[in-house]
């Protein structure tokens, strides 16, 4: 038997973790079968994370914002803010009606946010703070967007923002529940609809 690094070790416990979470949720997640698909023992576990919440912390922290962060933040780093979030929207249709799996299972950071946000607080501290950083970088690329004459001088960027990243919690939720794609194509065009809206 292959005796692990460290911090591979805690990479596969991360991972095994992420997917068991993705897949039942946070509270039905079993330690077994994260100890199980790790390849791992149960006091490696125990090595690495104190208990079930501070590993479901960790996979928050270490797995689901960077690549949060990379899909729907980053982006809107550079470009025309429109044509950013439009990028974002087609790649995120394009994935989830190209695996039902991907629709039935949704978006990790929001099956988190409506499991736990009410009974666990540094899970809804977590997922906040994430949220809070979208609203942000969306907020500070359509402020460009207004100062480049791209957007209309009228709008509200942090208004935007916030609307921008309630109707994709949205989509999302609503997409996981029906399980439909035409459903989903109908809001997504929707929205597309209202970004185009706010160009100059």
């Amino acid at each position: 038997m292959t005796v692990k690094a460290p911090e591979e070790t805690r990479l596969s416990i991360l991972k095994a973790a992420f997917e068991e979470i993705h897949k039942i949720g946070f509270r039905g997640a079993s330690l077994n079968h994260i100890v199980e698909n790790a390849g791992i023992s149960k006091g490696a576990l125990f090595h690495h994370f104190a208990d079930k919440q501070a590993l479901g912390y960790a996979v928050v922290d270490e797995l689901i914002f960077p690549e949060f962060k990379r899909k729907f933040v980053e982006p809107m780093e550079t470009g025309n803010p429109i044509d950013r979030i439009k990028e974002i929207l087609h790649k995120q249709f394009e994935m989830c009606c190209g695996d039902p799996e991907m629709m039935e299972k949704g978006c990790p950071l929001n099956n988190l946010a409506q499991e736990m946000s009410f009974t666990d607080s540094g899970f809804r501290e977590r997922i906040n703070d994430i949220y809070e950083i979208w609203r942000h970088a969306l907020s500070k690329a359509f402020e460009r967007g207004i100062q480049n004459n791209q957007i209309k001088s009228t709008q509200n960027p942090e208004e935007i923002g916030a609307f921008i990243v309630a109707t994709f919690a949205g989509l999302i939720g609503a997409s996981k529940c029906a399980c439909d794609t035409d459903l989903t194509k109908q809001i997504t065009n929707q929205l597309i609809n209202y970004l185009e809206s706010l160009k100059l």
